[in-house]
């Protein structure tokens, strides 16, 4: 099943307005994204992938965008923490055979009986109307990278003045593009204690992380310099046009993408 098809597509995507109504009932608050960091700490404590985390944070989201975290009492975050990370690893059939140690393992490490883990999963899936299924930016993402690192495929639809602007500085291999890689898969997991995933496609989210990446330069004797940072920028807008100019709402999907590039490199609040 397709994205557009999906009931993540047309019962979790909201128009910017239609976002703000709910966030106003229930808002994103910094106490939200403290669990939310928690969650993905402990999911990399107990050692699952990270399309499984990423699952298990869009579901501690989807709970409290319709449940205020700060006046609800019948969704306790430290079991919701658990209870996602257990269901997100069931729904993506992770080492099915593992899953009753992951479990006892999430118990001890939040000191409750095993139970009450199970018994929260259930609430879960009814505050999410059992819509278990999410698409993900990570595989987009990594066809995209793969993309333009291949200069020749995309710098061919530029103009001839464009194409000489073309720096190369992002072709197969080099230590640019493994920069951009890490720094953009890096944005796009932070996205997951934004509301990027509730206003933005997992495609879209993809490409708005290798803009996001142009704009925060890295820490470090192996950070690329300002030269370098300059080069990746201007190789990445042009591999924008060259490579997406020929969609019909191409003026449209540049201005989406900002608008998440944007939301991904706001300053995240966390208590």
């Amino acid at each position: 099943m397709a994205f557009i098809a999906s009931t993540q597509r047309h019962q979790w995507f909201y128009s910017t307005s239609k976002l703000q109504e709910l966030r106003n009932l229930a808002p994103l608050l910094p106490i939200t994204k403290h669990y939310l960091l928690k969650l993905s700490q402990l999911c990399q404590f107990v050692e699952v992938p990270t399309h499984i985390e990423a699952t298990a944070m869009m579901y501690f989201q989807r709970v409290y965008l319709r449940h205020s975290i700060s006046t609800t009492t019948d969704f306790i975050p430290q079991n919701v923490v658990l209870a996602c990370i257990y269901l997100a690893a069931k729904v993506e059939e992770w080492k099915t055979n593992h899953l009753e140690s992951l479990l006892r393992k999430l118990a001890n490490i939040g000191a409750v009986h095993q139970q009450l883990v199970v018994e929260t999963e259930l609430q879960i899936l009814q505050a999410m109307s059992f819509h278990i299924t999410v698409f993900h930016p990570f595989q987009c993402h990594d066809a995209l990278i793969k993309e333009i690192s291949q200069t020749h495929n995309w710098k061919s639809r530029l103009s001839q003045t464009k194409q000489a602007a073309v720096g190369g500085v992002l072709s197969r291999g080099t230590d640019l593009l493994k920069f951009l890689q890490a720094r953009s898969l890096q944005l796009l997991k932070r996205s997951y204690m934004t509301d990027t995933c509730f206003l933005y496609s997992p495609a879209q989210l993809a490409l708005a992380s290798l803009i996001a990446a142009c704009h925060l330069p890295g820490v470090g004797v192996a950070a690329p310099n300002e030269n370098e940072m300059m080069g990746m920028k201007t190789d990445v807008g042009l591999f924008v046009e060259g490579h997406f100019r020929k969609f019909k709402h191409y003026s449209l999907l540049v201005e989406v993408v900002q608008g998440a590039a944007a939301m991904m490199l706001e300053k995240l609040e966390v208590v």
